[in-house]
């Protein structure tokens, strides 16, 4: 014991000896600074910096994409997301042009890197967590932020964060980060304008914004103020377009095996025209076994007939026939 404690005394002299010269020295400096600016001479100066602070994507500690406010300009973009899903890591879950059945949040553009869902996507505004929309009815749950929220004249960049966030900011951000970047500075007043409509005379754009800014307080304040507006009259169903009339949908041949029909020595599935389902308006009998009513369809007044099930059918659809229009019905169902 004596020849440890004789062995870690002389090192623990040496070590409050370093300290001690260490705290004379910054003492000097100081003072030798503060002399030399009483003097009138060049101080030294202290810069510190945030050099975890990425000036572009090169430079940043994990893999980052950057979207400048010029690109979303340039494109003039009603909506951020507009640019964000010309990304390939984006997945358009929820846009304005892919809500058709969306009843939960109308309307809403969510942040979804590699389609897992824009839950596990985390939204920040200038670093800061973004509180998520509430939804429109109780079918969904307030999870993800909508990126409609965020007027795009005022965004100065968009930073995507893809890999390795998920350990900074938790199992909100296992797909990624998306941290909008607002101007924060602005001096003067800018105003835009666009309207836009499709060949087809439908899909009506109307969009308007403005933002504007001064200093106060000898240029040590600044606030910011910006409002963007736009409406989409939208496109109601596939019917109005010369692609959508002619119903063009693949078809399952279940008569490929069977002789002496349409289907006989055809491929497993084919893709025709005038395809309809296999399910009519009035109920289609489908057991086998019932003699005189497999394939009988009712009418409005109750009573029997056969149904007709076009040419080439299997499992639910059909080329031609009785049926309903193909299974893209339902957007025109719900325009």
């Amino acid at each position: 014991m004596k020849t440890a404690h004789s062995v870690a005394k002389p090192a623990f002299r040496h070590l409050l000896l370093t300290t001690a010269l260490a705290g004379v020295s910054l003492g000097s400096a100081s003072a030798h600074a503060q002399e030399a600016a009483s003097e009138g001479e060049d101080a030294p100066a202290i810069i510190v910096t945030a050099s975890r602070t990425a000036t572009n994507a090169l430079d940043a500690p994990t893999p980052t994409q950057i979207v400048s406010g010029e690109v979303i300009e340039r494109q003039a973009a009603t909506t951020v997301m507009e640019v964000l899903n010309q990304n390939p890591a984006f997945k358009a879950t929820r846009s304005p042009g892919a809500n058709a059945t969306n009843t939960s949040s109308p309307g809403q553009a969510t942040a979804d890197l590699r389609g897992l869902g824009g839950q596990r996507t985390l939204v920040l505004v200038n670093g800061s967590r973004v509180v998520p929309f509430a939804p429109a009815s109780n079918l969904g749950s307030p999870t993800t932020t909508d990126l409609n929220l965020f007027p795009t004249i005022m965004i100065d960049r968009v930073d995507v964060v893809t890999g390795g966030a998920s350990a900074l900011y938790g199992s909100d951000a296992v797909s990624g980060v998306v941290n909008v970047i607002m101007k924060k500075k602005y001096q003067g007043l800018a105003v835009t304008a666009q309207a836009g409509i499709s060949q087809e005379g439908d899909y009506r754009t109307l969009r308007g914004g403005f933002i504007a800014g001064t200093s106060f307080a000898d240029d040590r304040g600044n606030v910011v103020l910006s409002a963007d507006f736009s409406d989409n009259t939208g496109v109601s169903d596939i019917y109005s377009r010369d692609w959508g009339r002619r119903e063009t949908l693949l078809v399952s041949n279940s008569q490929r095996t069977t002789a002496n029909t349409p289907g006989f020595g055809q491929p497993a599935f084919i893709i025709a025209d005038g395809v309809r389902n296999s399910l009519g308006a009035g109920g289609v009998i489908i057991t086998s076994g019932l003699t005189g009513l497999t394939n009988m369809t009712f009418n409005t007044d109750g009573t029997l007939r056969p149904f007709n099930k076009g040419t080439i059918f299997g499992g639910t659809t059909m080329v031609g026939g009785e049926g309903c229009p193909s299974s893209q019905h339902l957007a025109h169902f719900a325009a």
